[in-house]
């Protein structure tokens, strides 16, 4: 998106992209007061600056897409929500089906999910919605994907149960996108590259995504091809028997030098932007969504 025209004609003509915002992204922007800086070649935030009083001072009640890990400030309304027609028309009935207008929490993030390619970290309380931010992510992957490629999106979760349910609603939402989706756990005994290299979508615990890999180490076809990993409960992070695991299998894409964006959610995370910038870098957005009572 972000603007740019294809030879012989404009991004309109394109299904991805009719009857929505030519430019969306850089309109969104501009809206929120300032334009994220690349993350090559920029100076990342440092200790012993600006304090936060004195960027909000700066930035008043403008929202704001921070070019660091800070949290990213809105400043719409509570309740202030964005329709389905945001999303690119060809993707539009993987949300129409469900509902006609996204909750402010899925407003307040759309932007950096659909018009840009940053790594974002979102903490949510339960029931917020984050699994449509991963839905979000998908559209703009298969909306950049160039003629004839095949982008590959790994989901991680750490129960199969999970897995399982995220598996079967996309397996549905995502058919009339040609998507195909594949469910691997630690129950599978199938040839796993060979599964891989016909699917788009792979849906896996972190333990079977980390034997996957190992073995990917000198078969790096399939793995390159990756350009989008969502990490789902990323605070499993810290857990003792387990956060080991999915540190590794993140560490390892990253080794194999896999050109993937990062999408982490949790509904309790207290250092999201540690996790942010070690995924991202200076470049990642945060949002944290808080419960007012």
């Amino acid at each position: 998106l972000e603007g740019r025209k294809e030879k012989g004609g404009s991004l309109a003509k394109d299904p991805w992209h009719r009857g929505g915002r030519e430019a969306a992204g850089q309109e969104h922007l501009e809206a929120a007061g300032k334009e994220p800086r690349e993350a090559a070649g920029q100076e990342p935030m440092r200790a012993g600056g600006r304090g936060e009083a004195s960027r909000r001072e700066e930035l008043g009640d403008r929202a704001t897409q921070s070019h660091s890990c800070d949290p990213v400030v809105s400043s719409r309304p509570p309740g202030a929500t964005l329709p389905v027609t945001e999303v690119p028309q060809a993707a539009r009935t993987v949300f129409s089906q469900t509902f006609q207008q996204f909750n402010s929490v899925q407003s307040a993030v759309l932007p950096s999910l659909l018009h840009s390619d940053h790594t974002v970290v979102v903490t949510a309380p339960t029931g917020a919605g984050k699994t449509v931010l991963f839905e979000l992510a998908i559209v703009r992957m298969l909306s950049q994907a160039a003629a004839g490629s095949q982008p590959r999106a790994v989901y991680l979760a750490p129960v199969k149960a999970l897995c399982a349910e995220r598996s079967r609603d996309w397996t549905e939402k995502f058919k009339a996108l040609g998507l195909k989706v594949l469910l691997m756990t630690g129950d599978s005994t199938r040839d796993d590259m060979a599964e891989i290299r016909t699917h788009q979508l792979i849906i896996a615990t972190p333990e079977k995504w980390d034997a996957i890999s190992r073995r990917s180490c000198n078969k790096r076809d399939a793995i390159s091809s990756v350009h989008l990993v969502m990490v789902d409960e990323v605070h499993l992070l810290s857990d003792r028997t387990r956060g080991h695991v999915l540190e590794a299998v993140l560490c390892r894409m990253k080794m194999l030098q896999c050109p993937a964006r990062y999408i982490a959610v949790s509904a309790t995370f207290p250092n999201i932007e540690d996790v942010a910038n070690w995924l991202g870098g200076a470049s990642a957005r945060v949002f944290k969504v808080r419960v007012m009572h």
